[in-house]
């Protein structure tokens, strides 16, 4: 096994990829050559060092965001995602649903009877110390259902050890470039959503896969990481506590700016109408609102604004 430790996820990006590229085995799953190496694990010591700031990566915060939102809304509509990825509906296998969706097996009962978040908040006031806080997502209905959409991510566990809040998941299959970054972001925000409902500081992120692999097709960009250094990365503000109040209208207005395109829509704490701010650069980007997208970037701090599109959309 192979387990590397980064305080922040450019660090954890590039060491990733130097591995892959220096030790990867040549594998073809799909039809689709890889580098690829088993049983690799990662810790990102400083779990708010989560966005990737290489020029070279070019992270979308915009649907980083969107994504996470997605999740917590407890959904599996695809019109909802592919609002902000207009790739999601090439993995639906109705043109309406995602099969894997986390959010409806994270945050909905109705595949189990039951919200599994709810669940595992339960466990660990009762028992700080248990080991049985997973929140399931790949189950075995999976090995047998013909989807496009087959979860990636097998379980997220959470542990309070040292009075912190650590955050363990496993992968089947995690493509460094493509996937790792935003699901990185979202577990790493559900960690902090949780540490602030329990009162407690985070502890470490720890992520495991049985594939962490490279495509071939993206190749010529992970040169293009492993030698770009001009950048910095910055450590995201902590999470206010007692979030979901403001998270339930954060979704509020993020439907609205979906539905409707421009919403007035204002949070009390700083933290969270960075993130309404973001949802309305996204707005302004899809419209073609030049001068609206300059004014919402420049009310964001320079570590979000850097992570939104230099340029309107061309579709």
């Amino acid at each position: 096994m192979i387990f590397i430790e980064g305080n922040t996820m450019d660090e954890i990006q590039e060491m990733v990829i130097r591995r892959l590229l220096e030790k990867g085995q040549r594998v073809k799953p799909r039809g689709m050559w890889i580098h690829e190496l088993t049983a690799f694990g990662f810790r990102l010591n400083s779990p708010r060092s989560r966005l990737i700031y290489n020029p070279a990566r070019k992270m979308n915060l915009m649907f980083a965001v969107g994504e996470w939102l997605w999740y917590l809304r407890g959904s599996n509509r695809c019109d909802i995602i592919s609002y902000y990825n207009k790739r999601y509906p090439d993995f639906s296998d109705d043109g309406k649903t995602l099969h894997g969706a986390y959010g409806k097996r994270l945050f909905s009962d109705e595949l189990t009877g039951f919200v599994q978040w709810e669940a595992v908040v339960r466990l660990l006031k009762k028992d700080p110390d248990t080991r049985q806080a997973v929140l399931t997502i790949h189950v075995p209905a999976d090995l047998s259902v013909p989807s496009k959409d087959v979860p990636c991510t097998c379980y997220i566990q959470f542990l309070i050890r040292n009075r912190k809040l650590e955050c363990i998941v496993n992968m089947r299959s995690n493509d460094i470039i493509w996937g790792t970054a935003y699901d990185v972001f979202s577990f790493t925000m559900l960690q902090e959503v949780m540490s602030r409902e329990l009162g407690l500081e985070m502890g470490p992120y720890s992520h495991f896969a049985g594939s962490m692999h490279i495509y071939d097709r993206h190749l010529p960009m992970a040169e293009d990481i492993l030698c770009t250094s001009a950048y910095e990365s910055c450590e995201m503000a902590e999470m206010p506590t007692d979030p979901w109040p403001s998270l339930r209208k954060l979704l509020e207005i993020e439907e609205s700016f979906r539905l409707h395109g421009v919403v007035d829509g204002t949070l009390q704490e700083p933290y969270w109408q960075h993130f309404v701010n973001i949802l309305q650069a996204h707005s302004a980007w899809r419209r073609g609102d030049e001068q609206q997208l300059v004014s919402m970037m420049k009310t964001l701090p320079q570590s979000y604004a850097a992570l939104l599109p230099k340029a309107l959309v061309t579709n």
